[in-house]
């Protein structure tokens, strides 16, 4: 059972990803929005990473094999712990669920957990990771939401967020 959830821990990023892809489907202008601000947490993640270049804790395991090369071998901030805290934002904000957030927030915690646990992060990077995630999503599904508004507002066609 321990390795079932340190999988999903380590391979959160990609489950809410994919998770994400699924729910916004329908929705094109969160959909556009998630794709385009999972890039743009991707190249502050790595120039964040770059410019900070605090290591990962010593003693790190390897989960699957892999390696930490170039801005891999820094850990500030977490990149696994900022990409599911991005997704469990964004969803949240595009679409509320309560019990869609709470099983994303599971995949969060274990997510969290497994890089501490394997030693590849300590709590600040973990943390530091969190935050900058869930600030970006916040900020761009805000965004993303004020524009739709905007465009009701004036009469134009768009995708409503559908009721739950």
């Amino acid at each position: 059972m321990e390795i079932i959830l340190d999988g999903i821990g380590f391979f959160g990023p990609i489950i809410l990803f994919i998770s994400s892809l699924s729910k916004l489907m329908f929705l094109p202008a969160y959909l556009y929005g998630y794709l385009s601000l999972s890039v743009v947490n991707l190249l502050i993640n790595r120039w964040l990473k770059i410019t900070i270049q605090e290591q990962r804790p010593q003693g790190s395991r390897s989960f699957i094999g892999e390696q930490y090369e170039r801005t891999e071998e820094f850990g500030m901030p977490s990149h696994h712990s900022q990409s599911v805290f991005f997704s469990l934002v964004f969803n949240y904000l595009a679409r509320p669920n309560k019990f869609e957030f709470v099983m994303e927030l599971f995949v969060c915690i274990l997510t969290v957990l497994q890089r501490y646990k394997y030693k590849n992060h300590n709590w600040k990077q973990l943390i530091a990771g969190s935050v900058l995630g869930a600030m970006v999503a916040w900020i761009g599904a805000s965004f993303i939401k004020s524009q739709l508004e905007l465009d009701w507002k004036k009469g134009e066609k768009i995708d409503p967020i559908p009721a739950n």
